[in-house]
């Protein structure tokens, strides 16, 4: 029962998270909510990733994905980033589209 009531949090968390990047107006609700997740995770998102879960992280600029896998590397087996956004040297956003939806 234990590992369906897990399963049940995470779908949830998952559909959430889903719903609320759906929305444009709550397009910065999730950015914050992702990087609250990134950089100080709730216990129970270190608990899934202590059983082997992945979070997706989305939209993220390549610096700060390379500060996570210099401060975050015990975590970084467990994530996975989409549609990284890479700063050319003349200051232009690229965001490259791994084709994950």
């Amino acid at each position: 029962m234990k590992t369906l009531s897990t399963l049940t949090v995470g779908a949830l968390a998952t559909l959430t998270n889903i719903a609320i990047a759906g929305t444009g107006a709550s397009a910065d609700a999730y950015q914050t909510f992702q990087r609250q997740n990134l950089y100080e995770p709730a216990s129970y998102v270190l608990n899934r990733e202590a059983r082997g879960g992945v979070t997706i992280y989305d939209g993220f600029t390549s610096a700060e994905v390379d500060q996570v896998m210099d401060e975050q590397y015990e975590r970084i087996g467990n994530m996975m980033f989409t549609r990284m956004v890479y700063v050319s040297d003349e200051g232009d956003e690229v965001v490259f589209d791994d084709g994950c939806d």
